[in-house]
């Protein structure tokens, strides 16, 4: 077997990097899409006793790696079509929870089923055991990275 180079491993990861963006726009896993889903997924966590509060906006623009700026026009977008409502959880307008509406769900069950569907094409070509090296490969990057930023 050949010994295959950093170089060659990044340009490969650059390559499936291009094909996800170029999908997620294409089939709607970015911007207001994405927004939704992560609303829907933690609006799950919540019922299920995993998480004791509804996200901020603050806390969707990290998630979502934008800045609050970019998040506050996407949810101005999302708030005009009635998709999500913003509740103050108390009378400091400052700080806004953010909830799905019916629509609001509705959509990102849409859009999370599409995911679902294009996560099952894209990985189906792996078996079980190379889908787990993979898991352990990406959050062993994603951890040197995330060390190597503090």
């Amino acid at each position: 077997m050949s010994r295959i180079l950093d170089g060659d491993l990044l340009r490969d990861m650059h390559h499936l990097h291009m094909i996800l963006s170029r999908h997620a726009r294409d089939h709607g896993g970015c911007g207001r899409d994405a927004a939704l889903g992560i609303l829907l997924g933690h609006e799950e966590a919540v019922a299920q006793g995993l998480c004791s509060k509804k996200l901020t906006q603050k806390e969707l623009s990290q998630m979502l790696g934008i800045t609050a700026q970019s998040v506050g026009t996407l949810l101005f977008g999302l708030e005009e079509d009635g998709m999500i409502t913003r509740i103050s959880p108390d009378d400091d307008h400052r700080r806004f929870y953010i909830e799905l509406t019916p629509t609001g769900r509705e959509n990102a069950l849409i859009v999370d089923r599409k995911r679902k569907i294009f996560a099952k094409e894209i990985l189906g070509v792996l078996s079980e055991q190379e889908k787990e090296d993979l898991s352990h490969i990406i959050r062993k990057l994603n951890a040197s990275l995330d060390q190597s930023r503090r």
